[in-house]
């Protein structure tokens, strides 16, 4: 088993409350699916470089979530549209063949992620991790420690 620990600061008296504002955030690298990679590969098309940033893990949501500004960077196109409800209610959104490096764990090719809008959060993230992701991991949230793992 593969374990990612992560940990705020735990000298700064301040590090339960750093984790509880930002959340349990991640390195993460975005990727063209690797069936779209192959295709692109086998009509000698460039395939694009990975979009990095982090991502936040999300509880919350049942599917896992990408910026659709680094889905437009990585020229994928949507295939199709989904209806997603949230605090905001229902609403459209597209969906996309994509690919989800996390540092230390096994890549996760998803035949269709969901694109957001993830611009206006208070630490910049390029992805949500939802629960299709954690439903294979072992996820541990230590508020007291300023401290989290994800375990694959």
């Amino acid at each position: 088993m593969t374990v990612l620990n992560l940990q705020c600061n735990p000298v700064l008296p301040e590090h339960r409350q750093f984790l509880q504002q930002t959340g349990p955030i991640i390195p993460i690298e975005i990727h063209v699916h690797d069936a779209l990679a192959l295709k692109l590969a086998e009509s000698r098309q460039q395939i694009p470089a990975p979009i990095s940033g982090s991502a936040l893990i999300d509880t919350g949501a049942s599917m896992s979530a990408v910026d659709n500004s680094v889905m437009q960077r990585l020229q994928i196109n949507p295939i199709g549209q989904l209806a997603i409800g949230g605090v905001a209610g229902n609403n459209q959104h597209n969906i996309y063949p994509a690919k989800m490096v996390i540092p230390s764990l096994q890549p996760f090719n998803f035949a269709s992620i969901v694109g957001v809008e993830l611009k206006d959060q208070a630490i910049p993230i390029v992805a949500l991790i939802g629960r299709d992701v954690l439903s294979l991991c072992i996820f541990t949230y230590n508020g007291t420690t300023g401290s989290f793992s994800l375990a694959l």
